[in-house]
């Protein structure tokens, strides 16, 4: 759907988070896209991907509320806060994973796509990889970069500088390419 708006000269954006309304008590892994209204001077989210009766939401999918799409960012830092229950946060892998270590994932997904390099489920961050090895500092590095993610609009040059400057925000890879990416990534 973005790829369509764009080509039609639309600004639009995808964003990834996690979307509460596909399955009850739980927030699944998800991709909407964003498109600016000038006349109304706001993003307006859509979800192209479901198909939902009119009965099934209690909003409309092509004009979601902001409240009802669970954004990467703010969510990573109310589970960090204690807001929120992290284990209602979950990626689709079949493995259960969820959590922080979910929400680090679509972190650098909504990151990259606010950059335009929309990405493909099979490519992960290598520090999703590694998330076990993660430190202290790693998680307040991350915390960062989320509080940036509240407010992309207003943070975008912030935004663009860590993703420009900091390579391991755009360091994906495929899991069967592991070892030769994550030996690269020392380097940085």
């Amino acid at each position: 759907m973005t790829a369509i708006l764009k080509a039609k000269g639309y600004a639009a954006r995808c964003r990834a988070g996690y979307a509460p309304y596909i399955k009850e008590g739980v927030s699944l892994d998800h991709w909407i896209t964003e498109y600016y209204d000038e006349n109304q001077g706001r993003w307006i989210m859509i979800d192209a991907d479901g198909f939902w009766k009119d009965s099934e939401l209690s909003f409309n999918q092509y004009d979601i509320p902001r409240d009802r799409f669970d954004f990467a960012g703010p969510t990573w830092l109310d589970i960090r806060a204690g807001k929120t229950d992290g284990s209602k946060f979950i990626y689709a892998d079949g493995l259960g994973t969820n959590s922080y270590k979910a929400l680090l994932l679509y972190l650098f997904y909504d990151l990259n796509a606010l950059m335009n390099q929309e990405l493909t489920f099979s490519f992960v961050p290598y520090m999703w990889l590694h998330f076990n090895e993660l430190t202290e500092e790693d998680y307040k590095e991350i915390d960062r970069v989320a509080i940036l993610l509240c407010d992309p609009d207003e943070n975008f040059d912030k935004l663009y500088e860590i993703w420009n400057v900091d390579k391991k925000w755009r360091l994906f890879c495929s899991p069967l390419a592991e070892k030769m990416i994550y030996g690269m990534a020392k380097l940085y």
